[in-house]
């Protein structure tokens, strides 16, 4: 039983003065409650992306000392309050909205915390993403991230001055992805085309938010690939980019269904190897958050008038051949 004086055996009567009194302060007290002596506004500054426009970032924060995490959601581009006690803290932040491909996982952590995608189909570049997920050649196939702004910081001190109000922790996201590009020039019989995507190799699936360290393992990303005027095929896409300590080649393949009902990839061969490797201009761009590389010369065999194929055609080439779906 809980104690309690109304579980005396004699009744408690008070005087009607004393309980109005009581009454009255009870009531002083609850409007005295200790507040919080000072606010905690997290600042973004945009200067690393000056173009981002999310409505919405999510922020997680660590506690050093207990390793708690806790989650606030700011509705806007310029930041907002969070409650925070005392304490040093570590915080990883990127948007909410937009990022309909984006997993985050082990979110509870400051040093695991790690984003990725959701597995994908080879040909969800033409087909959607109503295929299950299927595995490429040797690797996993992952779709292609959304554009994520984003930072880990370590070192956030809440440690306000006497009489301090407002402690302010500044923010700078970054772009956390980069920005791929892609053309096929001089593209022979392209209206034959009735459908298209394409697929790029060995590639890194997501990063440590901690540390930035792309993942070492090897995906295949589906793209996304559309023409370009009368013969140029052209296509763009996020990605993650790539770990430089894996040397995976960077295929291109390229998958078409021709207007006979035929179905053929380019770029998987060993005799395609040359044209469809496209490590080097990776590798090598300029700047590795904005890469565009080209495959020069595709030939698509020709077709008959109502849609036959014509087996003699002389531009069958070596690099393709008939795939089932």
């Amino acid at each position: 039983m809980i104690p309690s004086i109304f579980h005396t055996r004699r009744p408690l009567i008070l005087p009607l003065a004393a309980i109005s009194l009581f009454t009255a302060c009870n009531h002083k007290e609850l409007d005295d409650l200790p507040q919080p002596d000072f606010r905690v506004r997290v600042k973004f500054n945009w200067h690393h992306a000056p173009d981002a426009d999310p409505s919405l970032m999510q922020v997680f924060f660590y506690n050093r000392s207990t390793g708690n995490m806790q989650y606030d959601v700011l509705p806007s581009v310029e930041g907002g309050y969070v409650d925070l006690e005392e304490g040093d803290w570590q915080v990883t932040t990127y948007n909410l909205e937009d990022v309909t491909n984006i997993i985050g996982e082990n979110s509870g952590s400051f040093a695991n915390h790690h984003l990725t995608t959701r597995a994908g189909n080879i040909l969800e570049g033409a087909l959607g993403n109503s295929q299950p997920p299927t595995l490429g050649e040797d690797q996993r196939v992952l779709v292609t991230p959304d554009m994520v702004w984003g930072e880990a910081r370590e070192g956030i001190s809440i440690h306000p001055e006497p009489g301090q109000r407002e402690v302010v922790v500044t923010l700078e996201p970054e772009e956390l992805v980069c920005h791929y590009s892609f053309e096929i020039l001089h593209v022979e019989n392209l209206s034959n085309i009735t459908n298209m995507c394409a697929a790029l190799t060995g590639m890194s699936g997501g990063m440590t938010f901690s540390t930035s360290l792309l993942d070492l393992e090897s995906v295949t990303l589906p793209l996304t690939a559309s023409p370009d005027g009368p013969s140029t095929i052209k296509g763009e896409f996020y990605t993650f980019g790539f770990n430089p300590e894996n040397r995976d080649p960077k295929m291109m393949n390229l998958y078409v269904w021709l207007d006979d009902g035929r179905k053929l990839v380019y770029g998987t061969t060993e005799d395609a190897q040359e044209k469809w490797n496209v490590s080097d201009q990776i590798r090598n761009a300029v700047n590795p958050k904005r890469v565009h590389y080209i495959i020069d010369g595709l030939s698509i065999p020709a077709t008959m008038d109502g849609g036959m194929f014509n087996p003699s055609t002389d531009d069958w080439t070596t690099e393709d051949y008939e795939i089932g779906i």
